[in-house]
């Protein structure tokens, strides 16, 4: 299932009446005006907007001006990246927008906890803690084309990031847990030449934070992804 959502209208505030969401649909903590186009359907690698999931959730979106809003919701991650009684998370996100384009902050807090049976070699373990994360994006309009940008940092982003949450190590004291640390920027650059005619430039970067304990030589530290593309589009009068 994509999409399967509904709205309902509830207060009343300076920008107009404040809207509830119920039902599944893109994570509130994805932002979708500054995701570039891509040929690769998970987009850049450096933003939320990599592969984030379509979420069950609740959202509360209270307009204080035409320009800006708050929106405030609980979500449920059904990709299993957690582990946690209740998988998700609960996200603020602001928005500011205008005729050149728009800017926006989000922050994002999710419970994780993790089991590991006892072996041979180590105790079991439990392990919980709370994730956290943030985004700066936006996109700017400039003659025919647009920028459109996203910086994302934090620990344990999970199916909100690269989908990768916590990693385990052993020591001489046993098993343990911690969080990955990321974070990432994507920029992209969109021009229309014509009515049949558009490109695309896309940078994005995701990298670790470097740790003598929990990331080793043979860990990924950076990965890099770049689109360069043209798209034509053809329409025949009828």
């Amino acid at each position: 299932m994509a999409h399967a959502f509904g709205t309902v209208g509830l207060g009343t505030f300076g920008g107009g009446s404040g809207t509830l969401l119920f039902g599944k649909t893109w994570s509130t903590f994805f932002d979708l005006d500054a995701s570039p186009e891509t040929v690769d359907f998970t987009g850049g690698i450096g933003s939320s907007n990599f592969d984030t999931a379509r979420m069950p959730q609740l959202r509360y979106t209270m307009p204080f001006t035409k320009q800006a809003s708050l929106s405030q919701a609980v979500e449920q991650d059904q990709t299993n990246s957690t582990g946690a009684p209740f998988p998700g998370g609960a996200v603020g996100a602001f928005t500011y927008s205008g005729d050149w384009g728009h800017v926006g902050a989000r922050v994002l807090v999710q419970p994780y906890s993790t089991f590991v049976g006892q072996t041979l070699f180590n105790p079991g373990v439990k392990y919980s803690d709370m994730a956290l994360g943030w985004q700066l994006s936006g996109h700017f309009k400039f003659g025919s084309g647009s920028l459109q940008w996203a910086v994302l940092t934090g620990k344990g982003l999970g199916a909100y990031g690269d989908g990768i949450q916590a990693i385990g190590l052993n020591d001489v004291l046993g098993q343990k847990y911690d969080f990955w640390r990321s974070t990432g920027v994507t920029v992209g650059c969109a021009h229309v030449w014509n009515d049949h005619v558009r490109s695309n430039l896309v940078l994005s970067e995701l990298k670790y934070k470097k740790d003598t304990l929990f990331t080793t030589g043979s860990d990924i530290e950076k990965i890099q992804k770049c689109f360069h593309q043209h798209i034509f589009r053809h329409q025949k009068e009828r």
